[in-house]
Order: C-alpha cells, then sequence, then structure tokens
C-alpha cells in the first residue's frame, strides 16, 4: 500500500487501521478478515471492498478504475 500512496496520494486518502484496536470501523465496514481494503467515496459510502492480499498490479488497477 506504501506504493499506492505514494503513486496516488495526491487524489486517494490512505488509512490504515488495526482491527483488534478499532473494532468499531471494522464493524462498521464488514471487515471479517486481514488484511480487507475498503474503497469509501468522498460522500462516505463503500463502493468497493477487497479482502485478502492483492497483488500490486491488481490493487493499482483497482484504484485507477475507481477514480475513473
Amino acid at each position: 500500500m506504501a506504493q499506492l500512496e505514494e503513486e496516488y496520494g495526491d487524489r486517494v486518502d490512505f488509512k490504515e487501521y488495526n482491527t483488534m484496536e478499532e473494532r468499531g470501523k471494522a464493524d462498521k465496514y464488514g471487515v471479517t478478515a486481514v488484511p480487507t481494503f475498503v474503497f469509501i467515496s468522498v460522500d462516505g459510502k463503500v463502493v468497493s471492498k477487497v479482502v485478502g492480499q492483492q497483488s500490486l498490479e491488481f490493487m493499482r488497477s483497482k484504484v485507477e478504475a475507481l477514480l475513473e
């Protein structure tokens, strides 16, 4: 994610939470496995969720698609 944050940090706000410490956020967004990547629109709606470790290329294509 650090690579993606470096590439898209001027257009995407990246946040990282520890689900054990931030159980409320995990429950709010339906996080039941780690890692889970939740994509949230500017107005606070979940627009996509990816569960499990993914390749950099996959995550880059996901971010690009959501930015279009």
